[in-house]
């Protein structure tokens, strides 16, 4: 059974299946300093904004590592002996790096998480992984000023929310265009860190 006008289909058991969706993305963010793994011992401000790169070749060397991770209804991490078994609503197969995305297939298996994803109140996508931040301030080829690399990724989950850090191009796919309203996205990533973006960020 297809759901109309879009790539997602739904299998004999009424698992939402999709293929291609970014699960990622290779760009600069913001974290306070208390988010950063290891951060006492860099001497980070718990307080401050630091802004963060995942490179590129970063994150596709991270591929193979979140290929069947579960996919969850909120950020929780996951182990053996901690499965959050409560918050699994699928999973992530098939990951692959398409610059400057993580791209990976979907699978959802609960009702109430395909109903957030259709009516769009939870359809952004998140990863959760593990890393080694390297203070290495620097440019990005596009622009974008950052004071730490994210080195060494290794993935543990993928999350849907509904509103992702890593932006609204970051979600559940159909085949309609996207509608990316950049500028509220913007206006809410500044409201939220409190400081205000470069030029290069604001054409970003």
């Amino acid at each position: 059974m297809s759901l109309a006008q879009d790539r997602r289909t739904v299998d004999q058991n009424g698992h939402l299946r999709v293929p291609d969706c970014r699960i990622s993305k290779a760009t600069v963010n913001p974290y306070f300093g208390y988010e950063i793994p290891g951060s006492e011992a860099m001497g980070l401000n718990p307080n401050r904004v630091y802004y963060l790169y995942r490179d590129p070749q970063e994150l596709r060397r991270a591929a193979e590592t979140f290929d069947t991770v579960p996919l969850l209804n909120a950020h929780i991490p996951v182990t053996a002996d901690a499965p959050a078994q409560d918050s699994i609503a699928g999973t992530v197969s098939n990951v692959r790096f398409e610059s400057p995305y993580l791209v990976g297939d979907v699978t959802v298996w609960r009702q109430d998480a395909i109903d957030a994803i259709n009516d769009n109140t939870q359809r952004e996508l998140s990863c959760a992984y593990m890393y080694t931040p390297e203070w290495a301030p620097g440019v990005t080829g596009e622009g974008l000023r950052y004071d730490i690399i994210m080195r060494n990724l290794k993935g543990n989950h993928v999350a849907l929310v509904s509103e992702g850090r890593a932006g609204p191009d970051v979600l559940v796919a159909d085949g309609k265009p996207l509608a990316m309203k950049f500028k509220n996205f913007l206006e809410k990533l500044l409201a939220t860190v409190g400081a205000p973006a470069t030029p290069e960020q604001k054409l970003a």
